[in-house]
């Protein structure tokens, strides 16, 4: 579990410090953190809310809106705990949260890409059929021409001797 100072979000983020303080105090229970004063450390989604709000004073949309934006995203995080242990595992049950979504999205991924493979396999034996039978057409046509070929250069070969010549032989 990786934990991130105020000064590491906002430059992660592209803003100021003062700035990022600002909308860590407007928005602070989206922010899930560890301990208090200078000892405060944030989870690496605060830097996703920081972007959300971001986001939302970029578009000037009100405060409301950017809350109802935040509150889809993470929910309402208890964070106003005195005690550091309900902290702890209010940050740990934020982080398994997130690893469970991201193992979904790998299942989801793998599933997707098995059924992708499902629908590939008849269309590479069809491709491969496909490609024989145009080797055996190729070839039958290589043949035919060789023969023409032949034919043309026999028939050259005869039209080199002299009229007479083939009349006596």
């Amino acid at each position: 579990m990786q934990l991130l100072t105020i000064a590491d979000i906002a430059k992660q983020a592209n803003v100021s410090q003062s700035t990022a303080r600002f909308y860590r105090d407007k928005y602070n229970e989206y922010f899930s953190y560890v301990g208090e004063g200078r000892a405060r450390r944030y989870l690496v989604e605060s830097i996703e809310a920081m972007e959300i709000i971001i986001d939302g004073y970029k578009q000037k949309q009100p405060s409301p809106m950017i809350e109802n934006r935040l509150q889809e995203r993470f929910g309402i995080l208890e964070q106003k705990t005195t005690n550091s242990k309900q902290q702890t595992t209010a940050i740990t049950n934020t982080a398994n949260m997130a690893e469970l979504e991201q193992a979904m999205r790998r299942t989801i991924s793998s599933a997707v890409a098995s059924s992708i493979q499902a629908e590939i396999q008849p269309l590479k034996y069809h491709m491969q059929m496909l490609n024989e039978k145009l080797d055996k057409q190729n070839e039958a046509l290589n043949n035919h021409y060789n023969l023409v070929d032949e034919r043309l250069r026999a028939l050259r070969e005869v039209r080199r001797e002299s009229w007479w010549q083939r009349l006596f032989e």
